[in-house]
């Protein structure tokens, strides 16, 4: 990178944090932290037998790709999210997140290996995605028109189908639309619960898991499958497509991975104050 794309890298950053303590009016509040979780993130395709499991707690002596951090906090009204993605070079992608009553408003994705910051919308029907290029302060811009009721970015997909389990355990598969920015859309997928397998602690493990919704897509995209540890109510493993990329020459290519988590802080009935919609039933119910 550059002197001049380093000089608009920063521009964009600090015009990407100017827009967010503009609306919502959330940025200057005092937050109480609700969830702090890392994470070992390891290259799906280098791992051997013996590591398919280390996303359910098993041991893996295998070389670690990178690192993952997650936060919530509670601002006033809005849940405020941060994950941090690293590789081998350094902090690569920041995505942070607003919700409000479990539902989206804002999102923003800082993204090094790509040299983009995109800023993402929602109403109550409509979605704006708004591109900034960091190498030479280009802008794109797209919108869609859809109810924006299930959409989702990878920071808060866990709390929408967290909100939502007795669905889930019931049989029920809930459609969402996940926010891809590098693509600048809404990508539709399922969420079904597979089963339940238990982790090297002993541990009870909700599999769910998250299938492209087009058969386009599908063909691309593997499911992706998320370990919700019921007894301790966090996220333990991920299996699935990863916000860091692996570099090609000039380009970017998309990576799997399989991902351990350890909680920190985990603060379950103010997770789920914060999640609860009219239709997340009685865990919801619980919590008034």
């Amino acid at each position: 990178m550059n002197l001049k794309s380093v000089f608009v890298f920063a521009v964009c950053l600090s015009s990407a944090t100017a827009f967010a303590a503009d609306a919502p009016l959330i940025q200057d509040l005092p937050g109480k932290k609700i969830l702090e979780l890392t994470g070992t993130i390891w290259k799906k395709k280098d791992l051997d037998q013996t590591c398919t499991k280390l996303n359910r707690g098993f041991p893996c002596a295998q070389p670690k790709f990178g690192d993952f951090r997650a936060t919530h906090e509670l601002r006033g009204e809005f849940v405020y999210g941060k994950s941090e993605y690293a590789d081998q070079n350094g902090l690569e992608v920041v995505e942070e997140s607003w919700t409000k009553s479990g539902h989206l408003e804002k999102a923003i994705f800082t993204n090094k290996e790509l040299g983009t910051v995109v800023t993402v919308t929602t109403t109550k029907d409509h979605v704006h995605i708004h591109t900034l290029y960091t190498a030479d302060g280009s802008v794109k811009d797209a919108d869609e028109d859809r109810d924006t009721n299930n959409v989702v970015v990878p920071g808060t997909v866990v709390g929408y189908f967290r909100a939502r389990l007795d669905q889930l355990n019931a049989g029920k598969e809930l459609p969402i639309r996940m926010v891809v920015p590098d693509r600048r859309e809404t990508v539709g997928f399922d969420l079904r619960k597979m089963g339940v397998e238990k982790s090297a602690s002993g541990d009870e493990l909700t599999v769910i898991r998250m299938k492209p919704g087009s058969i386009i897509i599908a063909a691309i995209v593997d499911p992706l499958y998320f370990y919700l540890n019921v007894k301790k109510d966090y996220l333990e493993g991920f299996d699935g497509r990863s916000a860091l990329r692996l570099k090609d020459g000039t380009n970017w290519k998309d990576m799997d991975t399989l991902v351990v988590y350890t909680p920190v802080l985990v603060a379950p009935e103010e997770m789920t104050a914060a999640t609860c919609t009219a239709e997340s039933g009685n865990k919801c119910e619980a919590t008034k």
